[in-house]
């Protein structure tokens, strides 16, 4: 019977193993997740060498890591989430660690920009702010991880850029991503990007309008509570997307809608409803005083005569 294949077997340059973050004190076990880890990276598009995946956009190596920014398609429609996948390799013969900042727009230096305009998109939280202080404070890190890689291993990133971009204007982008990275044989700091990523925006409605939901794009990794939660503590019911990292709530449909306001003519309508009350009322505390009044003055003069 022949030996099983074991990890050691993709240190070579036609495969990169990914690390999808799955592993197991059990020996037996650890070995058939390494496994299975190689025989997908055999037959996987992302696990070839840089020169024979065009479709990951692969920029230079640079020290010791290479990255690629690869999308799930070329062309979008407005509302359709646009799914963007970053991949980190480790091209060294030893373990190497790396470190990705949240949000994760900071932590890969995206750059989007859009055709004919020389500047690059502003994100969500720049756009809202109008001062350079206000942009500054928006940008502020809000924490990270550290992530190893062994020697020819790789690791994915999955994030939605609607969640960054407003994606709402047909057009045709390019996205990029940029980082700087230690180097730990020099001491030094190297920048390292993946070359850019086309693709377009078309008119068009769409059922998959998710913009407003994060993509934490950490393999095996929490999914991090939204803002509403963290304050009120509330905790719904919630899955992580394994293909585009997207935190789904199965309360959606559950939760409470909100009481519509009532229209100008509903306002004024109950506004006049008020009005003749207070006016009825006013009239027959007059008329009231006046009868009482009379019935008064009638009782003293029977007593005087």
């Amino acid at each position: 019977m022949a030996d099983a294949v074991t990890a050691q077997d993709a240190a070579t340059p036609e495969v990169f193993v990914t690390d999808d973050g799955e592993t197991s004190a059990d020996p037996g076990t650890k070995l058939a997740l390494e496994n299975l880890r190689l025989q997908k990276a055999r037959t996987a598009k992302e696990s070839r060498p840089a020169h024979l995946d065009p479709e990951g956009n692969w920029g230079e190596p640079s020290s010791w890591m290479q990255l690629s920014i690869r999308l799930e398609k070329p062309t979008y429609k407005v509302g359709e989430s646009v799914n963007a996948t970053i991949i980190v390799r480790n091209l060294d013969q030893k373990p190497r660690e790396y470190m990705v900042l949240l949000p994760l727009d900071l932590g890969f230096g995206l750059s989007l920009f859009a055709s004919g305009k020389p500047e690059p998109v502003p994100t969500k939280s720049e756009a809202r702010e109008s001062n350079a202080f206000g942009k500054r404070l928006s940008r502020l890190i809000t924490g990270g991880r550290s992530f190893g890689l062994s020697p020819k291993e790789q690791r994915k990133h999955e994030m939605c850029l609607n969640w960054f971009y407003d994606l709402t204007q047909p057009g045709s982008y390019q996205i990029m991503a940029l980082r700087e990275i230690d180097d730990p044989d020099t001491g030094g700091k190297s920048l390292i990007s993946t070359k850019s990523a086309a693709f377009e925006i078309v008119s068009g409605n769409s059922s998959d309008i998710r913009t407003n939901v994060p993509s934490i794009g950490f393999q095996g990794s929490p999914v991090m509570p939204t803002t509403e939660a963290r304050q009120t503590g509330a905790a719904p019911v919630t899955s992580f997307h394994s293909k585009t990292g997207l935190l789904q709530t199965s309360e959606a449909n559950t939760a409470p809608r909100p009481v519509a306001a009532p229209s100008l003519a509903e306002a004024g309508s109950t506004s006049s409803r008020a009005e003749k009350g207070w006016t009825w009322g006013i009239l027959f505390a007059a008329i009231a005083a006046f009868v009482g009044s009379i019935v008064w003055v009638l009782r003293r003069r029977g007593r005087g005569s």
